[in-house]
C-alpha cells in the first residue's frame, strides 16, 4: 500500500473523523481514499455535487444530503468529498459536520475532503487531521507507466 494511503487509514484508525487532503489530483487523491478504505476493509465513497454519494446514493448532490446517505451506509465507510471546502463555507453545513463528528468517529465513518487548497471553518480546524499530497513515489510512478503502457497497447 502507498504511504499516503497507509497515513489516510492510520489517521481515520486513530479516530480522525476528517482528513483533509490538500492537492490539485483528484483522480490520485480519490484512489488513494480507496486504497485506505480497502486496508479498513471499509466502503469507499466519492462525493461530488454532480454525482452525489457513489455509489450508495447518487440522488445526495446537495451537501447536507450526501452526510445524511453516509450515516445510512453500514461501517467503516470513507467518503472522498470533492470541492467539499466550498460547501463547508455555509453555516448550516458547517455546523452540520461539527454536530456528526463524534458519531463519524465513534461509528468508523471519515470525511476525506479533497481540495486544491487548506479551507475550513475555525469550529473544524482543530477537528481535521490535515495532509499535503506528495508527489508520486517510485512505487506509484511504475503503476501509473504500467497502466499507460496497458492502455496504449489495447488501443486500436
Amino acid at each position: 500500500m502507498n504511504r499516503t494511503a497507509a497515513e489516510i487509514a492510520e489517521r481515520w484508525s486513530a479516530g480522525a473523523a476528517i482528513v483533509y487532503l490538500v492537492t490539485a489530483e483528484e483522480e490520485r487523491a480519490v484512489a488513494l481514499c480507496a486504497a485506505a478504505a480497502e486496508a479498513r476493509r471499509g466502503r469507499p465513497l466519492v462525493w461530488s455535487s454532480r454525482r452525489g454519494l457513489a455509489p450508495v446514493a447518487p440522488e445526495a448532490r446537495e451537501p447536507l444530503a450526501a452526510l445524511e446517505a453516509l450515516l445510512r451506509t453500514p461501517a467503516p465507510a470513507l467518503a472522498a468529498m470533492l470541492d467539499f471546502h466550498l460547501a463547508l463555507r455555509e453555516p448550516g453545513v458547517d455546523r452540520a459536520v461539527r454536530d456528526l463528528l463524534p458519531r463519524l468517529a465513534a461509528e468508523g465513518r471519515c470525511l476525506a475532503i479533497v481540495a486544491p487548497r487548506l479551507e475550513l471553518p475555525d469550529g473544524l480546524a482543530a477537528e481535521a487531521a490535515v495532509l499535503r499530497l506528495p508527489l508520486p513515489d517510485e512505487a506509484e510512478l511504475g503503476a501509473l507507466l504500467a497502466e499507460a503502457v496497458a492502455r496504449e497497447r489495447a488501443a486500436p
